[in-house]
C-alpha cells in the first residue's frame, strides 16, 4: 500500500500520483500547502546493495 508522506525536512506533503486525489483530500483538511507529486514505490524484497 501506498502512503502519503510529510517530509519535515522540505516541508512538503509526499503524494504518490496512484492515490493523488486522496492525497489533496488529506492536505486540504490539514490545511497543508505545499504537496509534493511523487512516482509509486513498488513493494519488493530485492536488499538495496550499497557497496
Amino acid at each position: 500500500m501506498n502512503s502519503i508522506y510529510y517530509n519535515e525536512n522540505t516541508g512538503d506533503l509526499e503524494i504518490p500520483l496512484d492515490i493523488l486525489s486522496k492525497g489533496i483530500s488529506y492536505a486540504a483538511k490539514k490545511k497543508l500547502h505545499n504537496i509534493k507529486i511523487v512516482s509509486p514505490i513498488k513493494k519488493s524484497n530485492d536488499k538495496l546493495d550499497l557497496s
